[in-house]
């Protein structure tokens, strides 16, 4: 009764009303008209058919390029098997015209724009070698084919660079690995593509060719303020321009990460830490924080950036708002990680313990339960040794060898047991092995072992090149008395 009522008070052609009503009408008479089984599949057949047709129709009526190119096509198609006929002639290309023009009035174009107008010029040279008699024929041809040559050359740079940021981005977010000849040969093309690029961005195409330049060589940072100029003053139209910024701001953030990671100085640090959460901010009220699920990483360094800056009411407030735009395979485990996370950053260092304790904080505890978990379910991973660490963390804080040194042992197995069936690399549990060695053989040393001063840590931090969480170590140890 609902898909009916809701068909007829949508209705579309006059063929389909037809359809309903006689498919209605069977319905309501169903009560009364005993049906065999090859009825009702017919009837639910044609229902079927007529809500396709329905929704093919209501996106071609919204795809005004799409309706503009199929017109043309109608008028180009009236030409094959014809003989001259400069009437229909003139008609095709007075419509032609009309429509170059209004593709010309965008200035912002995406593939998809760039494909439909390369559709409507092949069409047109189609239509150009039918009418050979024409006077100007040669001439049209050659400016058809210099035009479709441009149009191809930004298509594929376009779509290329489309394609080969979104693998780097997702490799970054969510450790995605693609390869191919395509992205082979245009990573190492990148020098040539960029030479015809205008000193100001102005279409998809330079935007994405940027993003990719800039995620190759994050020191570049003249790429970096042109691209962000370029998203302040971008003005959405549509879903693909909230692709294309989604992708471009996922590049800054990366670049301005990049660099708040390796900032020493703490007033550039601050800065850049503001930056980064301003981008953030207006990923958010653009609409373009994310397309789909919000990765997991992008989700959780949001909430530890408000809780470094003191915005823990930001922090919770966006946790609320967005934890249902997660994959619903990490939103609950997630949930707990963040909620502790904050408690942490606020000193509450019980209640961080309390919640990361919590089983549904993940759900996977053991050895065993960690057995079952697929490929699709790695995000979740991620996050249990992030909470894991956050607890490790905590146990440091509170001076509880004992805590630490059980955790610290459990963590060390299920790091073991990741690398070995690939969830993570070995250079991931070298990271945070070494943190758990530094803390257990040297910093719980400190006021035991005199040998063991603060310049004593300070100098085999500081040789320790691969360990996480240095920054958080050090700073501990700037403060012992």
């Amino acid at each position: 009764d609902l898909l009916c009522d809701f068909i007829i008070k949508n209705p579309v052609l006059p063929s389909q009303r037809e359809i309903v009503a006689k498919i209605t009408q069977s319905y309501k008479r169903k009560k009364k008209v005993k049906l065999d089984g090859r009825d009702i599949s017919s009837r639910y057949s044609e229902i079927r058919s007529m809500v396709n047709e329905f929704l093919i129709f209501r996106e071609l009526n919204n795809d005004q390029l799409l309706k503009k190119r199929l017109y043309l096509k109608a008028l180009a198609d009236k030409f094959k098997g014809q003989t001259y006929d400069m009437d229909l002639l003139n008609l095709y290309e007075d419509s032609l015209n009309k429509v170059l023009k209004d593709f010309e009035k965008q200035r912002t174009f995406s593939s998809d724009f760039l494909w439909h107008k390369m559709a409507v010029l092949e069409k047109y040279y189609e239509v150009i070698n039918i009418n050979q008699k024409r006077s100007s024929n040669k001439q049209d041809k050659e400016e058809i084919l210099q035009k479709l040559h441009v149009i191809i050359d930004n298509h594929y740079r376009t779509s290329m660079s489309h394609w080969a940021l979104e693998s780097k981005i997702r490799n970054l977010e969510e450790g995605i690995t693609v390869s191919s000849k395509a992205l082979t040969f245009f990573h190492s093309y990148t020098d040539f593509f960029l030479k015809d690029l205008d000193t100001e961005i102005i279409d998809h195409s330079e935007a994405y060719m940027n993003a990719y330049l800039l995620f190759e060589n994050l020191n570049n940072t003249d790429r970096f303020n042109k691209l962000r100029e370029f998203v302040n003053g971008y003005i959405v139209k549509d879903e693909s321009d909230k692709v294309l910024l989604n992708q471009i701001s996922s590049v800054l953030a990366n670049y301005l990460t990049f660099h708040y990671v390796r900032e020493k100085q703490i007033n550039r640090k601050k800065s850049l830490r503001s930056k980064l959460l301003s981008l953030y901010d207006q990923m958010i009220k653009g609409g373009f924080f994310s397309i789909g699920y919000i990765p997991v990483l992008k989700f959780k360094n949001y909430v530890t950036l408000c809780c470094h800056a003191g915005y823990f009411d930001k922090a919770h407030d966006f946790l609320k708002a967005n934890l249902l735009k997660l994959n619903p395979l990490s939103w609950r485990s997630l949930d707990g990680f963040c909620k502790a996370a904050i408690a942490f950053y606020q000193n509450d260092l019980d209640d961080a313990e309390r919640l990361l304790l919590e089983k549904d904080s993940t759900g996977i505890e053991t050895i065993e339960e960690r057995k079952n978990i697929v490929k699709a379910d790695l995000d979740n991973i991620d996050i249990d040794i992030d909470r894991k660490f956050l607890m490790l963390k905590i146990y440091l804080l509170k001076s509880d060898k004992i805590k630490f040194n059980q955790e610290s042992e459990r963590f060390r197995k299920k790091l073991e047991y990741d690398r070995k069936n690939n969830h993570i690399n070995p250079s991931k549990e070298k990271i945070y092995n070494a943190f758990c060695q530094f803390v257990i053989r040297y910093y719980f040393k400190y006021g035991i072992d005199k040998r063991v001063t603060k310049g004593f840590l300070i100098q085999k931090l500081n040789d320790t090149t691969s360990i996480v969480g240095k920054g958080f170590l050090m700073e501990k140890i700037l403060e012992l008395k």
